[in-house]
C-alpha cells in the first residue's frame, strides 16, 4: 500500500511538471515531421540591387525556422534547373525531451544560425550578377529538389520577379486574364509547368517602380503558381514571417 502511495505521488508530480512545461517543449515532445526549405536568390542585376534587403530577409527566415528543418540555399540564374548547386545546405536540430538538454540544443541551433548568416553575407557580397534568370526553371527545380512527400516543403524565392528567360513565356507584363491562361496552357503543353502539389511558396523581393506593372506581374505569377498546384503563402517585397510548422 505504501509503495502504491509513493508511486501515485511521483506520477502526480510528473503530470504537474508536464503541465508547467513551456509550450514550445510540449510541441517538440509531440514530434513534428521534417521540414524542407529551399531558398533561391535571383542573381540578375535588377534584383541584386536589393541584396541588403535579401540578406536581412534570409537572416530573419533562418531565425524563424523550427527544429528538424533541412535548409538549402542557392541562386536563380539563366538555367537554374540544370546548373543548380546549393551554396549552403544545413539541418537545424530538433529537441528530444527524453534525450536532449534544451540548453545544448539551443546553443547548437544558435551556432548553426550564426554560421548560416555569416556564409550568406559572404556569398551575397561576392555574387556575380547575370543578365537574365529563368524564374520558371526555379519552380521546376523545386519539384525535383523538394521531393520528400511526407515532409512539409517550402520554396522561398528572393527576386523582383521581372526577369524570365524562358522563350515559351516571352513578355509577361501587361497580360489580360485570357492571355495569362493561354501562357499557362502553352506551359502545360510543352511540359514546362511543374507539379508543385504539396509545396508552399513565398515570394520575397517582388518589385516594380510602376504600381500597375507590379500588379500585372503579381497577377501572372500568382496564376502560374496556383496552376502548378502549389500554395502561395506570400507575395511581396519585404520578408514576412509565415507559419512553417
Amino acid at each position: 500500500m505504501r509503495k502504491q502511495l509513493i508511486l501515485l505521488v511521483l506520477l502526480t508530480m510528473v503530470m504537474v511538471s508536464c503541465k508547467k512545461a513551456p509550450e514550445k517543449i510540449k510541441k517538440i515532445v509531440k514530434g513534428k515531421s521534417t521540414i524542407d526549405v529551399l531558398v533561391l536568390i535571383d542573381a540578375t542585376s535588377s534584383s541584386t540591387r536589393f541584396i541588403k534587403d535579401y540578406q536581412e530577409g534570409i537572416k530573419q527566415l533562418v531565425e524563424d525556422l523550427p527544429g528538424k528543418t533541412n535548409l538549402s540555399i542557392g541562386w536563380i540564374n539563366d538555367n537554374t534547373e540544370a546548373s543548380f548547386q546549393p551554396v549552403l545546405k544545413v539541418s537545424l536540430p530538433g529537441f528530444n525531451f527524453m534525450k536532449d538538454s534544451e540548453l545544448d540544443v539551443q546553443e547548437a541551433r544558435k551556432n548553426i544560425v550564426d554560421s548560416v548568416n555569416v556564409s550568406i553575407a559572404k556569398s551575397l557580397s561576392s555574387m556575380k550578377s547575370v543578365s537574365s534568370s529563368d524564374i520558371l526553371s526555379s519552380f521546376r527545380l523545386a519539384q525535383t529538389y523538394l521531393n520528400e512527400p511526407n515532409n512539409r516543403r517550402f520554396l522561398f524565392i528572393f527576386s523582383d520577379m521581372q526577369q524570365n528567360s524562358d522563350t515559351t513565356l516571352g513578355k509577361i507584363d501587361n497580360l489580360n486574364v485570357s492571355e495569362i491562361e493561354d501562357k499557362i496552357k502553352q506551359l502545360k503543353e510543352s511540359s514546362k509547368l511543374p507539379d508543385l502539389t504539396g509545396i508552399s511558396v513565398c515570394v520575397v523581393g517582388a518589385y516594380n517602380n510602376n504600381n500597375k506593372d507590379f500588379i500585372a506581374y503579381q497577377d501572372f505569377w500568382q496564376k502560374v503558381i496556383n496552376a502548378s498546384g502549389a500554395k502561395l503563402l506570400y507575395y511581396g517585397h519585404a520578408y514576412k514571417a509565415v507559419d512553417l510548422k
